[in-house]
Parts: structure tokens; sequence; C-alpha cells
């Protein structure tokens, strides 16, 4: 009875730590030190930019390795983006702006289409309107420069 108590104990214990892995960390299976394997990048979360920067004050966003300030995208100003994202999602907003823009979107009650016209200013001063796909690739160097961010302030 004891021993049958003990096993039962055990085997609860090894299936509530499965569970708890593969529930709460699920983003860890498909990341590794290159990124995502190209099976899990097909159903990968999408984004338009590689990395989002708001240190400065301004969006700055990164498309094809070159640093932008973010205009607009699908005619909503970056500033409105920021103001919205701030009061929906508080403490994570700089997080949703650079790897779920589409949520935000959704959130707003518009869409994101799959490749968004974004209004992009160069350090220049001048100003393009361009069509950026989204990839999930975008997404996943999205996030790796956020949380590159983070780790910076602690350090």
């Amino acid at each position: 009875m004891k021993r049958n108590l003990v096993l039962l104990a055990l085997v609860l214990f090894l299936v509530s730590l499965v569970v708890t892995t593969v529930w709460l960390t699920p983003a860890r299976w498909l990341r590794t030190r290159s990124g995502p394997s190209p099976a899990a990048m097909a159903s990968y979360p999408t984004a338009p930019f590689s990395a989002v920067d708001y240190r400065s004050g301004d969006l700055q966003v990164r498309v094809d390795d070159d640093w932008y300030t973010l205009v607009s995208v699908e005619g909503v100003a970056a500033d409105e983006l920021v103001k919205f994202a701030r009061k929906r999602f508080t403490s994570i907003w700089e997080k949703r702006l650079s790897e779920d823009l589409g949520y935000v979107f959704e959130e707003m009650g518009r869409v994101l289409p799959a490749s968004p016209t974004v209004e992009l200013r160069a350090t220049s001063g001048a100003t393009e309107v361009r069509s950026i796909l989204q990839t999930g690739e975008n997404r996943w160097l999205a996030r790796e420069y956020g949380d590159s961010l983070w780790e910076s302030i602690f350090d």
C-alpha cells in the first residue's frame, strides 16, 4: 500500500513536470541558437520588422538590415499605435508592437494584411512608403532583439 502511494506520487510528479514544461514554454521547443527549424517556421507567428527599438522615444524599426523611424502602418500613425498599445497592453506594450503587431491591429478592430503598407523615415529625413511581407523569421528576430534589450537593462 505504501509502495503504491509512493509510485503514484512519483508518476504524478513526472506527469506534472512534463505537462508544465510543454504547456508553459512551447516556444522553447521550437527555438534553437540558430532560430526555429524550417518546419517550425512554417507555422510560426509573423511580423513585418526584424527589430523594433523604442528607447529613443520614436519607434525605430529594422527593415532589410536598415533602421528607420516608423511613421505609420496601414494608415495608422505610429504615435497612435504606441498610445493604444500602452493603454491596452500596459507593461508588455513594447513586446506586442514588435512581435505581435497583427494582434495589436486585431484589438484595434482592424486587420493587418500579410504585406502591410508602412511609411518609414530614413535617417536622412526622406520618407518612403513600402509594402513589407510579414515573416516568421522577422518575428523570431524581433523577439531575439527585444530579449537582448531586456537583458541589457538588467546587466
